[in-house]
């Protein structure tokens, strides 16, 4: 089993995070400037603050507000792409190989570390922590983060109308660009272009 680090579909603005990172280590900021990414001399990460991820790109980390960090597996910071909810009565948990390790029970929560995908970028695992891992294909419910609107609006879901309500939080499995993947409704995605919105983390409390 190989695990990838998920990567925003384009390193830009206009992309919405795909997950957290906290830093272990007091880190360097670098901006784009000339076109060159250049160390902003009075701008720091502070060990122990955690920033919203945009994407991984030869070992480059780009937060939001145009914000980058070199070197970012030297770093090792965590990363946190959400949570797993157990929704079966006993689930599998295995280690790299498929061994299975234990069971977890319904309504046991875990913070997800990484996401293993394929060459096509299905999800096929997801790491609760360093040595474990649980299939796309037991009973689970994954989410990435909360979408909260500031206004209705109106999909269309299996051929009806469905009404999201402002200010409500609707939990979300994946983000692309400025698309969401509703976990609940299948093959939903919203798109939040000019929209008022707000993208909750499941890290906020």
């Amino acid at each position: 089993m190989s695990l990838n680090k998920l990567v925003s579909p384009a390193a830009s603005s206009q992309c919405l995070p795909i997950a957290t990172l906290t830093f272990h280590l007091n880190t360097s900021i670098y901006r784009y400037k000339n076109g060159e990414l250049t160390k902003c001399e009075n701008e720091h990460i502070m060990m122990g603050n955690t920033y919203p991820l945009l994407g991984i790109v030869d070992d480059i980390a780009e937060l939001t507000d145009g914000r980058f960090v070199k070197g970012i597996a030297h770093q090792k910071p965590t990363i946190h792409y959400g949570i797993l909810e157990v929704l079966g009565e006993s689930v599998n948990v295995c280690n790299r190989t498929g061994l299975i390790l234990r069971q977890v029970k319904h309504g046991q929560i875990f913070k997800v570390e990484n996401i293993a995908t394929n060459s096509e970028g299905t999800t096929h695992f997801y790491a609760i922590n360093k040595h474990e891992y649980i299939s796309t294909l037991e009973q689970i419910r994954f989410i990435a983060g909360y979408l909260l609107l500031k206004r209705n609006k109106t999909l269309v879901y299996n051929g009806k109308p469905l009404i999201l309500e402002a200010k409500k939080p609707y939990p979300f499995s994946k983000a692309f660009g400025m698309h969401v993947l509703l976990t609940d409704y299948e093959d939903t995605w919203v798109d939040v272009n000019g929209l008022e919105y707000k993208i909750k983390s499941t890290v906020e409390k």
